[in-house]
C-alpha cells in the first residue's frame, strides 16, 4: 500500500507499506526546488560570509539590518549549533 505526505514547501514523501501489519518497506522523498538547492545555498552563504570576514572591517555590512549576523545565525542553525538543541 502506498501513502504520500505533501508539505507546504512542495516536498512529497512517499511511503510503501506491505503485509497484513503494514510494515514500512520503503520511503522516497521528492524534494521541492528550495530543498534540492539547500546544500548549494548553504555552501555559497558560508563562502560569502568567510570572504567578507577576511576583508576585515565589515561594520558597514551590518548597519542595515545586520545581514552578516543573520547569515551567521542561519549557518549556525543549519549546522545544528544554534543553541536550541535537536
Amino acid at each position: 500500500m502506498m501513502s504520500s505526505s505533501s508539505f507546504k514547501c512542495g516536498c512529497v514523501v512517499d511511503f510503501d507499506f506491505v503485509g497484513w501489519n503494514n510494515t514500512l518497506r520503503n520511503v522516497e522523498i521528492d524534494y521541492c526546488p528550495r530543498h534540492k538547492a539547500a546544500d548549494a545555498i548553504y555552501e555559497a552563504l558560508k563562502n560569502l560570509v568567510n570572504e567578507i570576514a577576511v576583508m576585515g572591517d565589515v561594520g558597514w555590512y551590518n548597519e542595515d539590518g545586520g545581514f552578516i549576523r543573520k547569515a551567521q545565525a542561519a549557518l549556525a542553525l543549519a549546522d545544528g549549533s544554534d543553541g536550541g538543541g535537536r
